[in-house]
């Protein structure tokens, strides 16, 4: 009797990886990406930092692990969840991107800084970072203090207790961008030294909301906002602040050059709108150009100097 082989042929299906690229990066396999940290090297090669169990703390000393590990050239990419954090983040000639739906806290830590060094990074993508406690000088989603240049592009931001970001170097260049909205108890971005350079969507504080005792800041920004005091003030140095409203929720001033220097800059308002019931909302020396009043109001203050300039 013959016999007869029967042979079975297995087929199996392969499911195309699905990748995410940005910019600055190879393209990363999603499904990696949202175990952890990865760090995405120069090269094409990826590193994977998965936490030990799936707690925020466990995450960020998982992110803080990837920080280590990174050297110049590498990308750390950020899947979503929440990562806190006990150390602060920022590595020379390393770069960050992050998914959305990752969120860094801290209570302990500024979340971003340079150390007093000289950094150079840049962050990208959608993060949230949020401060949930008093660091020890207060400032609280950044502080710099060494003649770095760095770039920070996120979603949005809160400090519970501080500042969002405080510079007092003048050979720094911060650039900063987010799309949501920051929001700080102390204040938002104080500039002691340094140029900074905002792309912004809202930013609201308690205290001042934008303030300069140092070099120059620039401001493309659709709203800023105090509820206590003064939104835009300067001691030192020059504020340039376009398309912004501007919204003084308090019985004071809104905009205001508080120095006895005489400087030869100070505050420049250029396409904006002012949002209060103040008479006269400016103090001090502050220079104007297609400056309006949400009320219909034309006082503006008894130093102002209307300008026609250009962006």
């Amino acid at each position: 009797m013959k016999s007869t082989k029967t042979i079975l042929f297995v087929c199996l299906s392969i499911a195309p990886l699905h990748f995410a690229a940005s910019q600055s990066m190879n393209p990363v396999v999603r499904k990696q990406v949202s175990v952890g940290p990865i760090l995405q090297h120069a090269d094409g090669g990826r590193t994977a930092f998965p936490p030990r169990s799936n707690t925020n703390a466990s995450r960020g000393a998982a992110l803080l692990a990837a920080q280590d590990a990174a050297v110049r050239g590498d990308t750390i990419v950020v899947g979503a969840g929440v990562y806190d954090i006990q150390s602060t983040l920022g590595k020379h000639l390393v770069d960050w991107y992050f998914y959305p739906g990752a969120v860094v806290t801290s209570s302990v830590v500024n979340i971003w800084g340079d150390g007093g060094e000289d950094l150079t990074y840049t962050v990208k993508g959608h993060g949230v970072f949020n401060h949930t406690g008093i660091a020890t000088n207060n400032e609280n989603l950044g502080r710099f203090t060494g003649a770095s240049n760095i770039c920070i592009e996120f979603h949005e931001g809160a400090s519970h207790f501080g500042r969002a970001f405080t510079t007092f170097n003048s050979g720094l260049n911060l650039k900063l961008r987010w799309t949501g909205t920051v929001c700080t108890k102390d204040g938002g971005i104080d500039n002691v030294g340094g140029t900074i350079t905002i792309h912004g969507h809202r930013l609201s504080s308690e205290g001042l909301t934008l303030e300069s005792d140092g070099d120059l800041t620039i401001a493309y920004i659709d709203e800023l906002v105090s509820l206590t005091t003064t939104p835009v003030e300067l001691v030192f140095g020059e504020i340039r602040v376009f398309n912004a409203t501007i919204r003084a929720l308090h019985p004071g001033k809104a905009v205001a050059q508080n120095s006895s220097e005489g400087l030869p800059d100070g505050i420049f308002l250029h396409n904006c709108i002012l949002d209060t019931n103040m008479e006269f909302p400016f103090f001090g020396t502050v220079h104007v150009s297609n400056v309006s009043r949400l009320d219909g109001l034309k006082t503006l203050g008894n130093d102002v100097v209307f300008l026609d300039i250009n962006e």
